[in-house]
């Protein structure tokens, strides 16, 4: 009986222990499948975030790869018109280029310089009179030129030193770097210089005496 009662007792704390045990293994297993589903969780959010990161950024890459094809299509299509432009300006300047026709030159050859010769003063004055009156409105500086160009044609050396002697007293003058000297006074100035000298008479029907009217306008402007 006794013993009996000892089996008993011992097989219920046999029982009790294993129960106690077995609560806490079943415990155990319990926190780990909890925390085994925690870090499921917490992986399945990460991979979400992931994955929609990712497809920001692919979103983001389409969009970049889109504006750069635009651009690129622009810049090829503007590339096209410059180069169409191009073409178009090459062919009229080529077109230009075959009808245009230089100008031939001039066939008409320079007036022949002031000379007396053997002509007399006053046919040399008519002549070189003439020549300035070729020009429709003769300018300064072409009457100083013809001035002097008259000047220096005169055949005789003394009368051409004696005229620029004269000359330089009233009219100013400048000094070429060959050494000339440049008289600078007007026609008119030119035909009183001669009366003044004496190398030609003041008659007064002479070619030298008689002034127009454009001449004395000219003659009072340059004084």
């Amino acid at each position: 009986m006794t013993s009996s009662i000892s089996d008993v007792a011992a097989d219920r704390l046999w029982q009790f222990q294993l129960r106690k045990e077995n609560k806490a293994i079943l415990s155990q297993l319990q926190s780990s499948e909890q925390k085994r589903q925690l870090m499921l969780e917490e992986n399945e959010r990460r991979f979400q975030v992931s994955e929609e990161k990712m497809a920001r950024l692919e979103s983001k890459l389409a969009e970049l790869e889109r504006r750069y094809a635009s651009k690129l299509e622009v810049l090829e299509q503007c590339h096209t018109e410059q180069q169409a432009q191009w073409t178009a300006t090459e062919a009229q300047l080529q077109r230009i280029a075959g009808t245009y026709e230089p100008e031939p030159p001039s066939s008409k050859s320079p007036p022949p310089p002031l000379q007396q010769a053997a002509a007399g003063l006053n046919s040399y004055l008519v002549q070189a009179t003439a020549r300035l009156g070729a020009f429709p409105s003769p300018s300064e500086a072409m009457e100083i030129e013809l001035v002097n160009a008259f000047i220096a044609g005169m055949s005789s050396p003394s009368e051409r030193q004696q005229l620029t002697a004269w000359l330089q007293q009233v009219h100013p003058s400048t000094q070429k770097k060959d050494g000339r000297i440049e008289i600078l006074c007007d026609w008119v100035s030119l035909k009183d210089a001669l009366q003044n000298v004496g190398l030609l008479e003041a008659e007064k029907d002479s070619i030298y005496s008689i002034r127009t009217h454009d001449e004395q306008e000219r003659d009072t402007s340059f004084r």
